[in-house]
């Protein structure tokens, strides 16, 4: 097991240079597995509650759960994003599911009468995949400390 010392000099407290080493590492292989999982958990939730169907058959390519990734902003800053636009309509829904006026019209295309929408019910991914992610830091700040200790 590693030593890392810690002195308190007239209030100021020293680190020696393994221990600044340890906990940049620390930090930095937090944050990379709590986004890596948060992506993971954003793809299997979008899978579950936009992708899937009673017949087990998906109809659609699943764009929106590919678009989802990570990227790194600082050593200390990483943010999951969705790629397409439409993500936020997926999560809350549309039309009269998301507390909006009854129904909408619209001439789609080439026809020549009107078709009327409801809208869409939301699919939630991203807020259950943060809450399963919030759940997990501990135990994921936990591993990687017992790495720096052996």
């Amino acid at each position: 097991m590693a030593q890392l010392s810690v002195k308190l000099n007239d209030g100021w407290v020293t680190t020696s240079k393994k221990l600044k080493e340890g906990s940049r590492s620390l930090t930095a292989n937090v944050l990379t597995r709590v986004a890596t999982f948060m992506e993971r958990t954003a793809k299997e939730k979008i899978q579950q509650s936009v992708y899937a169907s009673p017949t087990g058959v998906y109809k659609r390519k699943g764009k929106a759960r590919q678009s989802i990734t990570r990227g790194v902003i600082s050593p200390t800053q990483q943010r999951v994003f969705m790629g397409v636009n439409y993500g936020q309509y997926l999560e809350e829904g549309t039309g009269i599911y998301n507390g909006r006026k009854a129904y909408w019209t619209t001439f789609g295309g080439l026809l020549d009468h009107p078709i009327k929408y409801k809208g869409m019910k939301a699919r939630p991914f991203w807020k259950p995949s943060i809450e399963e992610t919030q759940e997990n830091i501990p135990r994921i700040l936990e591993e990687e400390a017992s790495k720096l200790n052996k």
